[in-house]
């Protein structure tokens, strides 16, 4: 019985997330991702207001044009505002989840659309992947 159960409520966990297409543009380059809609994704800039969506660091390589090493995130701001294209586009926003809270690095791109609408999302960059299974790169708010 508890392996059934268990079984189902994985299954019915994994249906219930609702995954979109996510593409970013930025200085000529442009990405592709999949991205959970998460109802409970209130990460914003406290300067501008704007909402952000996160994504795995590795998957924004193409978009960024560089690699960035750092781990942290007050170093991954440094290596990102080096970048002429980025100049202006870099800032660090604040994060809080489940037992853990802190500073993320952010971009501005020149365009961003979810599931095929424009919207006007940031993109803060994740050090560690998001998905354990892959499923998706990053994760929207559900008001995008």
């Amino acid at each position: 019985y508890a392996a059934v159960t268990l079984f189902y409520r994985r299954g019915a966990a994994k249906a219930r997330r609702r995954i979109v297409p996510l593409s970013a543009g930025l200085a000529g380059r442009s990405i592709s991702l999949r991205a959970l809609v998460d109802t409970g994704n209130s990460l914003c800039d406290p300067v501008s207001g704007r909402q952000a969506a996160v994504a795995d660091a590795a998957a924004l390589e193409p978009l960024l044009g560089a690699r960035i090493s750092s781990r942290d995130a007050a170093g991954a701001a440094e290596e990102l505002s080096r970048l002429p294209w980025l100049a202006g586009r870099v800032t660090l926003i604040p994060y809080s989840s489940v037992g853990s809270h802190g500073l993320l690095a952010c971009i501005r791109p020149d365009t961003i659309a979810a599931d095929g609408k424009a919207c006007d999302l940031l993109l803060a960059l994740s050090p560690v992947p998001l998905a354990g299974d892959g499923a998706y790169e990053a994760i929207i708010p559900e008001q995008f």
